[in-house]
């Protein structure tokens, strides 16, 4: 799995920081000099870079981004405050593998929350809520387009049970709503990459208690692993 290389800063009122340092495990840096290396959470004023970093802070709402090349360093009282969206900081994962959302057919159609490329295997059904109530002629299709789930019903939610997906498969889905017919794909993150991904975050988080704080660290660790839905469901919560 790849992962690519920035720091995200989670500013405290004092000069020094909560860091996460993203990026590949030969990378390295010095926190305060101490060596670190990438995935790991570090309270740190002064940043040295052993190899190229990216690094990302947010502070009072704003977030800056900076590159730092071998043997710069950076001063967490240094800190600009130019506000930047927050799919800034999202924009340095380069990962083409996924997208997010909905193909009509000889137009193009708001999103309306149904996934495509990879998604974490819900515990849970797959609960979109629309904007209204539609007639509603939802199919649900294993890789070999065989069908799992035809259903048409009047609502104002698609739900995909979440009993149907397993770990490391390919779906395809087509849904109508009224007269307008929408279709895509996607695929659940293999079981292994999921338990790497649960304990990076469990550690990363463990000594955290700001619910704000602990939901834009899984969003990055997320987009890392290419889990554009899944991140962009967690932000909801986070703003």
């Amino acid at each position: 799995m790849i992962k690519y290389n920035f720091v995200f800063f989670l500013f405290t009122s004092s000069l020094l920081a909560n860091i996460l340092f993203m990026g590949s495990k030969q990378d390295t840096f010095k926190c305060d000099s101490e060596i670190g290396h990438p995935i790991s959470l570090m309270d740190c004023k002064n940043i040295e870079a052993v190899t190229d970093i990216s690094i990302c802070y947010f502070l009072n709402a704003s977030l800056g981004c900076k590159k730092l090349f071998k043997g710069d360093s950076y001063s967490a009282d240094k800190i600009d405050t130019n506000s930047l969206s927050f799919k800034r900081l999202l924009s340095f994962n380069t990962n083409k593998k996924t997208s997010f959302g909905i193909k009509r057919f000889g137009n193009e159609a708001k999103d309306i929350g149904i996934p495509n490329g990879t998604i974490i295997k819900p515990k849970n059904n797959l609960h979109i809520k629309l904007d209204k109530e539609y007639n509603i002629e939802l199919v649900l299709m294993n890789s070999y387009k065989k069908i799992l789930l035809q259903k048409n019903h009047t609502s104002d939610v698609v739900d995909i049970p979440g009993n149907l997906l397993e770990y490391s498969k390919k779906y395809y889905w087509q849904v109508k709503l009224d007269t307008i017919t929408y279709e895509g794909s996607f695929d659940t993150l293999d079981q292994d990459s999921y338990k790497e991904m649960n304990n990076e975050i469990t550690n990363l988080v463990k000594s955290l208690n700001d619910e704000k704080s602990i939901r834009y660290i899984k969003s990055v660790i997320y987009d890392q692993y290419g889990l554009t839905y899944d991140r962009n469901i967690i932000l909801k919560g986070a703003f």
